[in-house]
């Protein structure tokens, strides 16, 4: 007997499956500018007061010319994430982590800080 002839083809079960699928509705197809302006959408983030409040204040907690290449970007828990314009940057910002930290945390105590992380910008 041939493989269409088998009897686990001709199952009950397996008709079952077959008919189900057949009766199915297709799916819509959707164009991928409608489904990248749905994912677009969900990313977007609105603007913080929270975090709009450490941007104002950034220069006098990082320094000036830290300032210049980092700022605020988000708070996701208790971990503020910075965003670095340049990776020669990180190093720097790693390397004063500590002391940032403390600063937010001493200055913005009621947002309840305990990490940092910084975030090479996306141009």
């Amino acid at each position: 007997m041939d493989w269409l002839g088998s009897t686990e083809f001709n199952e009950p079960v397996v008709r079952r499956h077959r008919k189900r699928a057949a009766q199915r509705l297709p799916r819509d197809a959707a164009g991928i500018a409608e489904i990248l302006d749905g994912i677009s959408g969900a990313l977007e983030r609105p603007e913080d007061q929270r975090v709009s409040a450490l941007r104002s204040k950034w220069p006098e907690l990082a320094g000036k010319q830290i300032a210049r290449h980092s700022q605020p970007g988000f708070i996701k828990g208790f971990t503020l994430h910075v965003f670095v314009d340049h990776p020669g940057w990180m190093p720097e910002l790693e390397r004063m982590k500590r002391i940032l930290l403390e600063r937010v945390q001493s200055r913005f105590h009621g947002l309840r800080i305990r990490r940092l992380v910084f975030l090479l910008e996306q141009k």
